[in-house]
Order: C-alpha cells, then sequence, then structure tokens
C-alpha cells in the first residue's frame, strides 16, 4: 500500500480518538459568543498532534541507475530540512494559540475588571441619577441594567415619602432612563431569571406603568418561566403583582402562582420565606393553600426560633386563618422569652390575637406582667394601647389598669382627646374601677375632659359620658353640655347614620341618673327616644325547665317588661325566706318587702370578660336591676343546651333557691 495512504489512515484514526464536543462559551459580563480558535477542546487537539505528523513523505520515481549512497544521504538531508521547517511551523503555530489564548485571558480579566469597577461604583452611588449617570459610563449588559434598576428602587425606599415623587420624576427625565427600558425590552429573552423579577419588581416599583409593554413583557416572560424560578423570585414575584390593578393577566398569573405554590410550600423549609410566601398572598389565599402551610409549619414547630414564633402571630393574621395547634405552640414560646421583646412586637402580636379571635390568658398574664415589671420602658402612649389591645381581647389586666390610673389621677392634663376616649372605652367595657382611688379617678377624667368640651364632637362626647354612666359616675361639666338643646338635636337627626346606637346611648345615661340617684331632669328631647334594650329569644327547653320545678306555668312569666325598658326572659317570685314560689302577677307591686322578686337574663360569651366578669353593658343592667329591687340570675343558653333534663333541673333548683345569689 502506498506509504502516503498509509500515513494518512494513521493519522486520521489518531486524530478519531479526539472528541470535539460542542460547547460554547459565554464571556463575563456579556453574552457574546467565542470564536471557535477561542475553543478550548480545539487548542487541546493543535497543541497534541506530534510535528512530525504533519509532514509529508515524498516518494521518488525509479530511475535507471541510482547511486543508494547518494539517494539515502540527499533523502536524509531533505528530511532534516523538513523536518527543521515543520518544527518551526508548529512552534510558530503553538505561539499563535498562546497568544489567542493570553487574548482571551485578557479579556475576560478586562471584563472581570469592568464589572468589578461598575459594581464597585453602583455602591458608592447616593441618588438614582447618580446611578443613571454611572450607567452611561460603561457598556449596556442585562446584568448591570438589572443591578442599576434595583439599586434606584433601594436608594428611592430610604428618601422620606414626600421627596420620592420628584425624584422617580428625575430618573423620568433623564436620558439614561429611555435607552436602559429599552435594552431591557430587547433582551428579555437572554436574561438570568432572577434578574428578570428583580427588574420587573424595581421598574414597576420606580413608577414604569403597568399597561407599558417594558412592564407586560418582563411579566409575560416571568410567567413563561415561572417553573424555573426559585422560591424567593417566586416570594418577590407575587408581592410585585400584588401591588398590581386587577386585571386578566393578574389574575391568570395569580392562579398560576397559586397552583406552583401549592406544589412548592409543602418542600420549602425555610421558615422566614415560607410566612413570606404566606403573607404575598393575603387573606385571599385559596384554603388549600393555608392547609399546606399549617401542614408544613407544623412538621417544624420544634424548631422555631422565638422570632419565629413572633412573626407566625401576624402571619396568620395576614392570611386570616386561626390555627390553634400553632398559636398555642408559639405562644408557649412568646411567654417562654418574652423578655427583651419590644413594644411593637408586643403589640403586633395582641392585634394579630384580635383578628384571629384567639384568647389566651396565660400569655396575656405574661405579658401583662412583663409590661408592669418594666413600667418605666414605656410611655403612657404605649400603655394605653396596651389596654386597648386587650379590651378587644376581654382580658382585664387590672395591675396595669391600676397604673395608668395612678398616672392619670398624677397628670390628667397629659392626656389628649384620642387617648382621653380610649381610656373611657377600656375601664367601662371592661367594668373596672381602681380600687380606694375610685372619685379621684373619675375625677381626674372629668377634669380632663372638660377642656375639650368647646371643640369636642358631640358623638364623642355622648359616648365619653355614657361611659362615665357605665361605670356609676356622672361629669356634672359634660352632663351640662351634653344637655343643650342644639347638641341633642344633632345627635338625634333622622339622617345620622348613627341615630339608633345615639338613642340608646341617651336613653342609658337618662336611665343611670334616675336610678343611680342623680337629681337631673330629663330633658324633652331624651323623652322622644325608645328604649333599643334587647331581648333574646326564648329557648322552649328553659320554660319546659321551669314547669317541671314549679309545677305550673302561672308560676312564672316570660318576656317581661320591666321599668325604665329593661326586659327579662323570665320572672318568678318567692317569699321573703326564698322557700315558698309565689305566683307572678302583672299587677304586683315592686316595693313588697315580703316579696323577692327574681328575674332570669340570658347572656353570651360576649358579655364577659375572660374572667367571667360581667362587662360594661351587663353590668350596669345588673346594678339597675338589683336598686330596683330584683334579683338577677344569668345563665347562658348553649352551656343551658348541652345539660340533660335532670341536670337543668338541678341547675335552675341551685340558682333559684341559693343564699348565695
Amino acid at each position: 500500500m502506498n506509504n502516503k495512504v498509509v500515513y494518512l489512515i494513521r493519522t486520521v484514526r489518531y486524530c478519531g480518538g479526539f472528541r470535539f464536543r460542542p460547547t460554547t462559551t459565554y464571556m463575563l459580563g456579556t453574552n457574546k459568543r467565542k470564536s471557535a480558535i477561542q475553543s478550548t477542546n480545539l487548542k487541546k487537539v493543535l497543541v497534541n498532534i506530534p510535528p512530525s505528523w504533519l509532514e509529508s513523505h515524498l516518494q521518488f520515481p525509479p530511475q535507471e541507475t541510482r547511486d543508494f549512497s547518494t539517494e539515502v544521504a540527499s533523502v536524509n538531508e531533505e528530511r532534516a530540512r523538513k523536518t527543521e521547517v515543520h518544527k518551526e511551523s508548529s512552534t510558530n503555530a503553538l505561539d499563535g494559540i498562546k497568544e489567542i489564548a493570553g487574548d482571551e485571558r485578557n479579556l475576560q480579566m478586562e471584563d472581570k475588571s469592568q464589572a468589578q469597577l461598575f459594581f464597585d461604583a453602583l455602591e458608592t452611588c447616593k441618588t438614582p441619577c447618580d446611578v443613571l449617570d454611572l450607567l452611561t459610563k460603561f457598556d449596556h449588559s442585562w446584568k448591570f441594567i438589572a443591578y442599576s434598576f434595583t439599586a434606584m428602587w433601594r436608594l428611592i425606599k430610604k428618601m422620606p415619602a414626600y421627596s420620592q415623587t420628584s425624584e422617580k420624576q428625575l430618573i423620568f427625565e433623564h436620558p439614561a432612563f429611555a435607552p436602559a427600558c429599552q435594552y431591557l425590552l430587547e433582551h428579555t429573552v437572554n436574561a438570568w431569571r432572577e434578574d428578570l423579577v428583580y427588574s420587573l419588581h424595581a421598574a414597576f416599583k420606580l413608577g414604569v406603568p403597568q399597561n407599558s409593554l417594558l412592564i407586560q413583557t418582563l411579566l409575560r416572560v416571568c410567567q413563561e418561566h415561572l417553573n424555573e424560578l426559585n422560591d424567593k423570585c417566586l416570594s418577590i414575584l407575587m408581592f410585585t403583582i400584588k401591588s398590581m390593578k386587577k386585571s386578566k393577566n393578574i389574575d391568570a398569573l395569580q392562579l398560576e402562582l397559586q397552583m406552583v405554590m401549592e406544589q412548592r410550600i409543602p418542600e420549602i423549609r425555610n421558615i422566614d420565606l415560607l410566612q413570606t410566601i404566606m403573607k404575598h398572598f393575603g387573606k385571599d389565599a385559596p384554603g388549600f393553600l393555608k392547609k399546606a402551610f399549617e401542614n408544613n409549619v407544623l412538621e417544624k414547630l420544634h424548631c422555631l426560633t422565638s422570632e419565629n414564633a413572633r412573626c407566625m402571630f401576624n402571619t396568620l393574621a395576614v392570611v386570616n386563618y386561626t390555627s390553634i395547634p400553632i398559636l398555642d405552640s408559639c405562644s408557649k414560646k412568646m411567654v417562654a422569652t418574652i423578655h427583651g421583646t419590644q413594644f411593637k412586637q408586643l403589640n403586633r402580636i395582641l392585634l394579630a390575637c384580635c383578628i384571629l379571635h384567639y384568647k389566651n390568658v396565660e400569655m396575656f398574664s405574661a405579658i401583662e406582667s412583663y409590661v408592669t415589671s418594666f413600667i418605666n420602658m414605656w410611655s403612657i402612649e404605649q400603655l394605653i394601647l396596651f389596654l386597648s389591645a386587650f379590651e378587644i381581647l376581654r382580658f382585664r389586666p387590672t395591675k396595669l389598669m391600676d397604673i395608668v390610673a395612678e398616672n392619670v389621677i398624677k397628670y390628667p392634663e397629659s392626656l389628649n382627646l384620642k387617648e382621653l376616649m380610649i381610656i373611657f372605652r377600656v375601664y367601662s367595657h371592661l367594668n373596672y374601677v381602681p380600687k380606694c382611688q375610685d372619685q379621684q379617678f373619675f375625677e381626674a377624667l372629668s377634669c380632663s375632659l372638660s377642656t375639650y368640651l368647646p371643640g369636642i364632637y358631640n358623638a364623642s362626647l355622648l359616648r365619653a359620658v355614657y361611659s362615665f354612666c357605665i361605670l356609676g359616675y356622672h361629669p356634672q361639666a359634660a352632663l351640662n353640655h351634653l344637655m343643650q338643646k342644639d347638641v341633642l338635636s344633632d345627635l338625634l337627626k333622622p339622617d345620622d347614620l348613627n341615630l339608633k346606637f345615639n338613642e340608646m346611648m341617651l336613653h342609658a345615661v337618662y336611665v343611670c341618673l334616675k336610678v343611680d340617684g342623680h337629681s337631673f331632669s330629663k330633658p324633652a328631647f331624651v323623652l322622644q327616644t325608645k328604649s333599643s334594650f334587647p331581648i333574646a329569644m326564648k329557648p322552649i327547653e328553659v320554660q319546659e325547665v321551669l314547669q317541671a320545678i314549679l309545677g305550673d306555668k302561672s308560676m312564672f312569666r316570660h318576656k317581661v317588661q320591666l321599668e325604665h325598658g329593661y326586659k327579662a326572659e323570665f320572672e318568678i317570685k318567692l317569699d321573703a325566706e326564698r322557700k315558698k314560689v309565689l305566683p307572678v302577677t302583672e299587677t304586683d307591686d315592686p316595693a313588697d318587702l315580703n316579696v323577692q322578686r327574681i328575674i332570669f337574663l340570658y347572656t353570651s360569651e360576649s358579655d364577659f370578660c375572660l374572667d367571667m366578669c360581667p362587662r360594661g353593658t351587663l353590668a350596669m343592667k345588673m346594678r339597675h336591676l338589683k336598686a330596683l329591687g330584683y334579683r338577677v340570675i344569668l345563665f347562658s343558653h348553649p352551656k343551658f343546651q348541652k345539660l340533660g333534663k335532670e341536670e337543668a333541673v338541678e341547675f335552675l333548683k341551685e340558682k333559684i333557691y341559693s343564699a348565695d345569689n
């Protein structure tokens, strides 16, 4: 076989052992592809081929006479010359490859230095316009522009609210802003997924309109690559679209996000990220997401930190999902690590409990104890806000209320009207009067209220006087102002949305004045008001039990109308020794001292504080009925229904004949 052919076959076989993988390499900070000569695999191939394999073998034609020694010498000389030529050629080729590789490394180093210069300079920018000025000094790339938009939004957020609008206007007027937006729009396909989300968030927050081509394009590309986004990017995307106006596109994206998160939530291990995602969904989160969130958290209860536990209250409140197992566990951790907790965190926890209707006396008591133990840490405004939250939760922090009352007595002039109204509401609704200082407390409040009488709203004045009356105190100056004809006319306007409520409070004020023994004449305007003390529906079960106890329907009355507009569910009469039941008639004399009149009032859970003390309106009603000569028996209908008939009979017998009631 021809020697050249044999050599060619050997060369091809050897070169076939090298695999050329089709790789595309990108320069740092750019999207430009490298040329073929810059391919690493190609350089390896060129460097490893021996120089002798690149030589050409010559074949001489036959001659009649040949001098073999001369021929051999000439052939050897020619081979040596060829070898030297190819060595020089290979050396030049290798030098070229090394030069190209060096150029590539220099280019990469240059790109790295450019990126480092850009990001270092970006950190020194003080205003969004500084960022845009910096952007003009560098070649545009997605990474540079994405970071620039994020930096501008970060700087805007730190500014006062009054300067943000003008600063955004300067951004839009800057000559570099429009080209940057155009670059984002044209190169969206080549962007990293997380850069897409951050750019969308920053651009929208900077004020780029939602219906603009840029925002809509970024939304579309994010939606196309939704499954490729990590959990943090999904969280940022949810936060961004939550601020956008409702539309078909946004609704579709939210629905798709819910479907993706249904699969992701069970896998999320970061509890902070999990809470952030649920907050973004908010109270509109579908039930299956709330349940998935609950199951995930229940698996991690053992590793929740104290900070996680505190934040969990707020998360559940935002989602509006009451998970008793989670709340109970977080409450225990909260109690164990309460020392050092700031006011903002404590107040947020209490407000979350209000939203979730979650009552935990142990945690509330721990918060009260912590607040009162370090009383000098808190301002009077903070203490009043604590009281306001506790009142909504129906918890009576008596020690804290005593401390606030002492402060009011010492510095009545320090309270503004808003704080004063909160104090009225809290102390009256919780039916609490400071021990041994009740008169001083009432006088201090009355004095403070008097300073606001010239400019107070009539509705606020009525609520303040009503609160005083619930507690059994009658502020003379405030009453005189309230009973003026023009004030009453304003409160009883037919078109007033609060007319019914105003009528009820005015009627209660008059009843308090009369029953509590205060000499005050009732104005004509109040005479026209109607009583609005409601009466609950009469359960048949109670009537049957009373008939079983008393033996006859004539021995009790139901739906009884009492004095001053009060009503009762049932009424019975006993002799003075409480041994004998007497028949009840409508003509009975309430002042008969030989007869004891007993009335039954239905109550609900909301009528009591958590310590089972009657709340304001019920306490006032009981006080008045007792003053009118009645003995009041309270019972809860839901609890009564849980009793069997024999248990119900024994329960009511004990209530009726007991000497303690």
